[in-house]
């Protein structure tokens, strides 16, 4: 029957591979992100023009200037000369929570010996926070904060304000993941910037980033109240670079699933940042590039650095010092400054070449591999498994090319598949594979029992050939035969009665010679495909 063939097994198993992509384990997830990182191996980003330039706080600048935390009209100064030389906005990938320990005031409370005018003289003097703050109002600016899941002594209390943003569809705060406290920049300083972006990174399965929050959320501390929505650095960067005063809005776009996406115009262009349902942007990596990317933060400070590695560039200031900790795993590169994971992301959305994972790419996949599965089920019992396997092959085969052409953003002959969207290979190529092992397993089994069955019912009285040929055709075995022009043989030993009484005293020598006489006759009848009825003493 259809039933035959392993095919309820099969089904059985398609439904079991369905609920396991439901429920998407820990090992479904990483043999997904593998696939996806290999990608990025095997094509990077690449971006010539490079937009945004990373002012790095390195070695050489910690050698020249001093140890980190330097004092802060030293930070002054150089977004002052990043704003002179036409910096198109400057982005802190830091925090500065407390207030300068090496300003006046301070060294006024902790140098001994000083006369108590000298003491009150030095206090007069403006703080080096005030400095920076000066020089931050003067340039277009986004300091960086950092969001916690727990709670931070003193954060929590104290949350930044909103910077500007619309809501489009459902509150997406219930789609966003949520931190409870933020380290934010002390009050002298913080006013004075035009933005606050969350520079928030936390990596995924093995400890790789590959997908960072464009928005998240902070528990408000009023339960009556919605929680509170924030940027990310490089979203706020991308608002404040568009907006002249800093008081156009950034959109959040929401629908019944989750996010959609998050918008930002810029004149009469309009960025559209893809997003998942939970608010977080895939990062499209490039290869490392220390040479065309970063400046030294002491070239700037001096103001020996080009005018041209500054001017209309986004700046991101950040640091790959040893000894800072700011270090992250990424698919191309095992140890990556956290700056310029930021600067990734502003290079992909400002040149367009953003990676996206629609909710419906999900569908799709488990769509075609049921579909595959079906086919599999329904033609392997009956095309065998060569030609199962070379369907198998062109099925997966094609579907490894589309992934690759989906995320290389290509036009495949007339088909546009529409930018650089990520598709799940590793799901319905393993669902195929193994459904493929089962059913030819099963199918092996039950063909295996069957041929075993007719060796043992006819390998005694048919000829090897004619039994192989049943045991590879079952079907022949007919209830009532078939009709057939044969040829039929009675054969015994002429005399035979006589011959045996002589072999009274010896009836084993009786026997050796009637085996004499049926093992050679045996023989030569199943040579010649013939069927041996029974034996009777010494007759064939």
């Amino acid at each position: 029957g259809w039933w035959k063939h392993g095919r309820l097994i099969g089904l059985v198993f398609l439904v079991a591979l369905g609920v396991v992509r439901a429920i998407d384990p820990g090992f479904v997830e990483a043999a997904r992100l593998w696939a996806f990182d290999r990608y990025q191996n095997i094509q990077p980003r690449s971006d010539p023009a490079r937009p945004v330039t990373i002012v790095d706080i390195d070695d050489e600048s910690l050698q020249a200037i001093g140890q980190w935390p330097w004092p802060r009209h030293l930070l002054a100064r150089m977004v002052t000369n990043l704003t002179q030389k036409g910096a198109v906005v400057i982005g802190f990938d830091m925090v500065f929570p407390e207030a300068d320990r090496l300003s006046p005031n301070s060294l006024a409370d902790n140098v001994v010996g000083l006369s108590p005018e000298l003491v009150e003289e030095i206090r007069q003097l403006p703080s080096n926070d005030e400095f920076f703050a000066e020089a931050l109002r003067n340039s277009r600016t986004v300091l960086g904060q950092s969001a916690f899941t727990r709670i931070v002594a003193e954060a929590a209390e104290r949350l930044p304000e909103k910077s500007p943003r619309a809501f489009r569809g459902p509150k997406p705060q219930q789609f966003l993941p949520r931190f409870v406290s933020v380290v934010r920049n002390n009050p002298v300083i913080e006013p004075a910037a035009l933005g606050h972006g969350m520079f928030t990174v936390e990596p995924g399965s093995g400890g790789i980033v590959r997908r960072v929050p464009a928005v998240i959320r902070v528990a408000n501390q009023d339960p009556e109240e919605d929680d509170i929505v924030y940027p990310a650095l490089t979203v706020e960067m991308l608002r404040v670079a568009a907006s002249p005063d800093g008081r156009d809005a950034y959109i959040i776009n929401s629908g019944e699933t989750g996010i959609n996406d998050v918008r930002v115009r810029m004149g009469r262009q309009q960025f559209v940042i893809n997003t998942m349902e939970d608010g977080r942007i895939w990062v499209n990596f490039s290869p490392h590039d220390r040479e065309g990317r970063y400046v030294s933060a002491k070239d700037v400070i001096d103001n020996t650095v080009p005018t041209e590695r500054i001017q209309g560039k986004f700046i991101l200031v950040g640091t790959s010092a040893t000894g800072l900790l700011d270090i992250r795993a990424t698919p191309i590169d095992s140890a990556l400054p956290g700056v310029e994971v930021h600067a990734n992301i502003l290079e992909t959305i400002l040149g367009k070449s953003q990676l996206d994972r629609p909710p419906d790419v999900l569908g799709q996949e488990v769509t075609f591999a049921i579909l595959v599965g079906v086919l599999m089920i329904v033609l392997l019992p009956n095309i065998g498994a060569a030609w199962s396997l070379g369907l198998g092959v062109v099925l997966i085969g094609g579907l490894v090319g589309l992934s690759w052409f989906s995320y290389a953003g290509l036009d495949w002959w007339f088909i546009n598949l529409g930018g650089r969207t990520l598709v799940d290979v590793t799901y319905p190529a393993f669902s195929t594979f193994a459904l493929y092992s089962i059913l030819t397993y099963t199918s092996y089994s039950e063909t295996a029992a069957e041929k075993k069955q007719v060796r043992g019912a006819f390998g005694r009285y048919l000829s090897p050939a004619l039994v192989e040929q049943l045991a590879d055709d079952p079907d022949r075995l007919v209830l009532g035969g078939e009709m057939r022009n044969m040829t039929l043989l009675f054969c015994d030993i002429r005399g035979f009665t006589t011959i045996s009484e002589t072999f009274k005293a010896n009836p084993q020598g009786l026997t050796q010679l009637i085996n004499k006489f049926l093992t050679p006759m045996t023989n030569l009848i199943l040579d010649r495909r013939g069927t041996i009825d029974k034996y009777m003493g010494d007759c064939i």
